[in-house]
């Protein structure tokens, strides 16, 4: 094989130790029948791996459920009419559910506004908060004053979680519909403004008006992240004889500034790291976070030995179709002046015609972003 198919065959290996199905079955006595409620892109692969009478599957396609299973199909990424459904059915089944199940994805799949707030409102602060380049913690806090379902409002279900999000708490996944947050109306309404959110008088009324779930101690754990995919990647390089280092930082900032952070260190033949860097693209091009950075790198490792790879483990970068991108040291001689593709955000477009890109499809699973360097 040569180098890029035996990235490739790693970036496998990391894939399949975050498995929705066998990560749930390695975790629940499976014999034991439930009554399971499940949100997020890995959804029906979690719910299907637990014996159930009853259950509720909520996630972004048509996928098979165990029978019993009632499925539905929510928007993502931004909230809309089949999300609100989907939050009006949650809310419903939590109180029979035996388990919840979140996954990546969850907080857009699965809403339901407070009494007073419209659909197309909350589609709109959905749309904003995405391209806010806002804290998750702050995203989240936002969220909790305007949904039935966040922060808590399922209530305290024994809850696993397969985290997408980079070294935060199980409690932020989905927005923590079984994790109960403490409300600030003032501060919530104040960071909406900040993004350019004016609400009518009305419409914070409502946000004052409305009662949250009383306090009540969750019981949410998380059963993989980002890092496990990570940790996947290492032990199979290891398995070819390579010097695999799993870096302890999370990929969290600006993505340049953690792209110049990470191609500078000089730990381990194969330096590995998991998160989801910032990134606020313009309107009209092809790519995402893992394109992006990967010509970024590119850029950086031209003329060298060095490959470089950034992947979504949910098979989907942006606004593509492909999971990122394997880049090496003769990217840019194959591809020319990455300049105009990175300032228009088009480093899908090049990536494929230098043949770069990663085509994974939909893997099932959503644990954040890995990059990885070998030199």
């Amino acid at each position: 094989m040569n180098r890029r198919e035996v990235v490739i065959s790693w970036i496998t290996a990391a894939l399949h130790e975050v498995e929705p199905g066998r990560l749930i079955e390695s975790w629940m006595q499976t014999d034991t029948i439930h009554r399971p409620l499940a949100i997020g892109k890995a959804a029906p692969a979690m719910i299907g791996a637990l014996p159930s009478e009853t259950g509720l599957c909520i996630t972004n396609k048509l996928a098979e459920v165990p029978e019993g299973t009632n499925l539905v199909i929510a928007d993502h990424p931004i909230p809309g009419r089949r999300s609100f459904e989907a939050g009006r059915a949650a809310v419903d089944f939590a109180k029979a559910a035996s388990i919840a199940l979140l996954s990546g994805g969850g907080s857009a799949l699965c809403e339901l506004p407070i009494p007073g707030l419209e659909g197309a409102l909350i589609s709109k602060i959905g749309h904003t908060l995405l391209h806010s380049g806002l804290h998750i913690e702050e995203v989240n806090m936002v969220r909790a004053h305007l949904s039935q379902v966040k922060g808590g409002g399922l209530g305290p279900i024994p809850t696993l979680a397969i985290s997408d999000v980079a070294g935060q708490p199980a409690a932020v996944v989905a927005s923590g519909p079984t994790s109960w947050v403490e409300r600030d109306p003032g501060a919530a309404l104040q960071m909406l403004r900040s993004v350019g959110i004016d609400l009518t008088a009305n419409q914070e009324r409502a946000i004052w008006a409305w009662s949250p779930p009383e306090p009540f101690e969750s019981d949410v754990v998380t059963i993989a992240d980002g890092k496990t995919a990570a940790l996947g990647l290492c032990r199979a390089a290891e398995g070819n004889g390579i010097d695999a280092k799993l870096s302890d930082q999370w990929i969290t900032g600006e993505i340049h500034e953690e792209l110049d952070a990470f191609l500078a260190r000089t730990d381990g033949e194969l330096l590995v790291a998991a998160g989801e860097p910032t990134l606020s693209p313009k309107a009209g091009g092809a790519g995402g976070r893992n394109t992006h950075a990967a010509l970024e790198a590119a850029r950086r490792i031209a003329g060298t030995d060095t490959v470089f790879a950034a992947v979504a483990t949910d098979g989907r970068d942006g606004n593509t179709s492909f999971a990122g991108a394997i880049v090496d040291g003769t990217t840019i001689s194959r591809g020319g002046d990455p300049t105009l593709a990175l300032e228009n955000f088009n480093s899908a477009r090049y990536l494929e015609a230098t043949g770069d890109v990663l085509m994974l499809g939909d893997t099932g699973t959503n644990v954040s972003d890995i990059w990885m360097t070998w030199r």
